[in-house]
């Protein structure tokens, strides 16, 4: 997968039309390479800044509880972590939001973050204690791995 990161030079920012990003990432990601992605807002707070860049790689196999996705709602491209998978599909939610973004196909999913960004423990923590718990688990996970 280093090569599809080599690759990256397109960047996508969360605030730009919904067709436009999409089409974007599909095309984007669709042929194996990465994307860079300009983040927006709070949500994902502490473990992705608002304003920050980061790398989205094409999905490989399925997504995991605690993975960062990239993902199209119908209203909207979200980067939020798993917090649910089944055969109905997965559920997102942003580290510091107060609420998931509800049940999406798997299709849905248009790439994920690289491993380092894998946290199925903040996952559990944000779906059952919410915003405060995996907000205190990012803070504590950001301090001691610097």
């Amino acid at each position: 997968m280093a090569d599809a990161r080599a690759e990256a030079t397109a960047v996508l920012s969360l605030a730009w039309p919904l067709e436009v990003a999409v089409a974007l990432a599909r095309e984007q990601l669709g042929r194996g390479r990465a994307l860079r992605v300009l983040t927006r807002g709070h949500s994902m707070w502490p473990s992705v800044r608002d304003g920050a860049v980061v790398t989205v790689l094409p999905l490989l196999g399925a997504p995991r509880v605690g993975d960062l996705v990239l993902v199209a709602t119908p209203t909207r491209l979200v980067l939020h972590r798993v917090i649910a998978c089944d055969a109905r599909g997965i559920v997102t939610k942003g580290d510091a939001a107060p609420h998931d973004d509800g049940r999406v196909p798997r299709e849905a999913i248009l790439g994920r973050l690289p491993a380092r960004w894998d946290d199925p423990l903040r996952a559990v923590v944000s779906r059952f204690a919410g915003r405060p718990g995996a907000t205190a688990v990012g803070i504590l996970r950001r301090w001691l791995t610097g």
